[in-house]
């Protein structure tokens, strides 16, 4: 009658490869959307790859100052919205879909090493010690 524990594999079910991937404790170079969407920055390139379609494709690359952070949008309305925050203190959006940036978001002066989304606003965290809200 009770409910039986599941069960979880102490086996990873895939493993990706991924040459150029920072080992660096205050970057957070890579996320999973809700539509099971993997971004991953590599230096000052940013690639996804389709958990469902396994379709991997280049979104960008960066000149001149390496990707430190993605997130993607929690909103219905934008669920393909990628925030990629630089080393030089900027804040891109991203449209996925249409591999096309959508705005550069100003204020920091360097590193942003956290980005979080709440509905519309995302907040970001950077090594100038300021967490700015953006109402996007």
């Amino acid at each position: 009658p009770g409910r039986q524990p599941r069960k979880i594999s102490r086996e990873p079910y895939k493993v990706l490869d991924a040459p150029g991937l920072e080992d660096d404790f205050y970057r957070s170079c890579l996320d999973n959307s809700s539509d099971d969407v993997l971004a991953v920055a590599r230096g000052e390139v940013v690639d996804t790859l389709s958990l469902r379609t396994k379709r991997c494709e280049r979104l960008c690359t960066l000149r001149s100052h390496t990707c430190t952070s993605l997130s993607w949008s929690n909103t219905c309305q934008h669920p393909h919205v990628l925030a990629v925050g630089r080393h030089n203190g900027e804040v891109q959006l991203w449209d996925v879909q249409r591999t096309h940036l959508i705005r550069t978001l100003p204020g920091h002066s360097r590193r942003v090493g956290a980005l979080s989304w709440n509905g519309h606003v995302l907040a970001t965290g950077s090594r100038d010690r300021g967490i700015l809200l953006h109402d996007v």
